[in-house]
């Protein structure tokens, strides 16, 4: 089973570049052993109402961690998993380093499977990035007026993307992929202005041709695609690849002394705005993955953990609709995945075919948890009552009715938790994102030259931020305090002078 917890290493950075996901999936292999060496060592020591404090303490660790690396997903309840399972194992004090060292070598098989793509197609995920950002502009061009402001946000997103991936490659890769990116970004501009043009349906077949002539070129990518020294000296987390000039300069800290100092101000107030958000999510994991754990306790559920990870992993969300929707989608991908999970225990697996079995469940996992969150649970489901009967035998029956109560308790206080804990600045993180966004839309109105390019790339950050902010302030209880035409407004106003300026600086 340790084992098996270091080998959900391979569950992250699918999508980022190999270079990048090696750095992603050392940091989260150490996490998983140290997730399973403590586990271990709680298993020991750990009485019950110690044993519900901690499930709180990791789960909060391991959110805050998640969140401020930008890990992506499956995120922190997986790590919460490893650990919370570890504590119901009989351990003895020498098996502590047994099971860290079998850990570390599930996590280290992973590793090596994640990147044994890059053999094949080095700049896969560049290319794949690139060919998305095509297609989001696509969808954008042929909707035309029909566009909403969420479907330019995720053109505009993925384009910026593409983009760092694009220009963190070597020359040759960068200077086929970023003419594309270019193309498609001159398209938006012109679908701003220009919205009824008959050559943006021409831009559209082009982008579209375009991206599927990505799909079919591995071989060129194999052959052009080989070694190379990527800069990260610009990077702005522990995780971002190199990113395009436009983006350099508009976070790095010795460029910001040229900004205007109401940009500055905005720009520091939203970092505010990321820690509050940071803490509000991190608070509800450790209310409602702490009280889970506590309720499991007084109602003496076998494998207690499983109600604090479904709490922690309903919590993994960035406001309560969201908490919402992914406790329908966890309850719907439970009750699938524990006829599946029956089915296969009935035939009394050996550990061979256990292995066997959680291997393919986790590539299920891969391929569909970050589309479609119950598919992906679909498999988690079995995955976890596999593992959970090679560590403690029991009938299938009670694993389902195990697996059933603590799922629904851990739904339930999730999403008491998401309710309690109240995101107490939403509204006014909306305010002050429409105000950055007016602010650099003024700016960028106004600048020339040098200053129009980093009035630019703020303008298109302040849109993301925008976007970010109204979907969290729509999705909290208390009332959001701007309405949502005003925010469109802000955003069509920002759309137009970032495409005029774009076609003026750039061309």
């Amino acid at each position: 089973m340790s084992a098996a917890f270091g080998a959900f290493t391979g569950l992250y950075g699918a999508d980022r570049p190999y270079r990048l996901r090696a750095r992603i999936l050392a940091v989260v292999a150490a996490g998983f052993v140290a997730a399973v060496a403590l586990g271990s060592i709680g298993a020991m020591v750990l009485e019950q109402w110690w044993w519900a404090a901690a499930i709180a303490l990791v789960a909060a660790v391991a959110t805050w961690g998640c969140d401020a690396a930008a890990i992506g997903a499956p995120g922190a309840w997986m790590f919460l998993f490893a650990f919370a399972a570890s504590t119901q194992v009989p351990t003895q004090p020498r098996e502590v380093v047994t099971r860290s060292l079998l850990a570390c070598g599930g996590a280290a098989v992973a590793w090596c499977v994640a990147m044994v793509g890059a053999l094949v197609d080095l700049r896969g995920p560049e290319r794949r990035a690139t060919a998305n950002a095509l297609g989001s502009t696509e969808r954008v061009l042929r909707l035309g007026n029909d566009a909403t402001s969420r479907q330019w946000h995720v053109a505009q997103g993925s384009l910026r993307r593409a983009e760092r991936y694009a220009a963190a490659a070597p020359s040759a890769v960068a200077g086929t992929l970023l003419p594309s990116l270019v193309r498609a970004e001159a398209l938006l501009t012109d679908a701003v202005l220009a919205p009824a043009e008959s050559t943006l349906a021409v831009g559209a077949d082009r982008l579209a041709a375009e991206g599927r002539s990505l799909g079919r070129s591995a071989a060129r990518w194999r052959r052009s695609g080989t070694r190379s020294v990527v800069s990260t000296s610009a990077a702005d987390g522990p995780f971002e690849e190199g990113r395009s000039h436009d983006a350099r300069q508009s976070s790095d800290p010795q460029a910001e002394r040229y900004l205007p100092t109401a940009v500055r101000l905005l720009r520091r107030q939203h970092g505010r705005h990321l820690a509050v958000l940071r803490l509000v999510g991190t608070g509800r994991v450790l209310l409602g993955a702490g009280v889970a754990a506590v309720g499991a306790v007084l109602l003496g559920l076998g494998h207690p953990y499983w109600a604090p990870v479904s709490a922690a992993a309903v919590l993994q969300a960035t406001h309560v609709r969201m908490t919402w929707h992914r406790s329908i989608q966890r309850a719907l991908g439970t009750a699938a995945g524990l006829v599946l999970g029956a089915l296969l225990l009935q035939v009394h697996p050996g550990a061979a075919v256990v292995a066997v079995l959680v291997v393919m469940m986790q590539f299920g996992v891969e391929i569909f948890l970050s589309r479609n969150y119950a598919m992906g649970i679909l498999f988690i489901t079995p995955m976890t009552m596999l593992l959970s009967d090679l560590a403690m035998p029991s009938s299938v029956s009670a694993l389902v009715m195990d697996r059933s109560a603590g799922v629904a308790l851990g739904i339930a206080l999730g999403l008491a938790a998401a309710l309690l804990v109240a995101h107490p600045r939403a509204a006014a993180t909306l305010g002050h994102a429409v105000e950055r966004c007016e602010v650099a839309t003024a700016w960028a109105a106004t600048a020339t030259s040098g200053a129009g390019i980093r009035a630019l790339a703020e303008l298109r950050d302040a849109l993301v931020a925008l976007r970010a902010a109204e979907d969290i302030a729509r999705g909290e209880t208390w009332p959001a305090g701007i309405s949502r035409a005003d925010v469109a407004a802000t955003e069509r106003r920002a759309y137009a002078v970032l495409a005029a300026k774009r076609r003026a600086i750039l061309g």
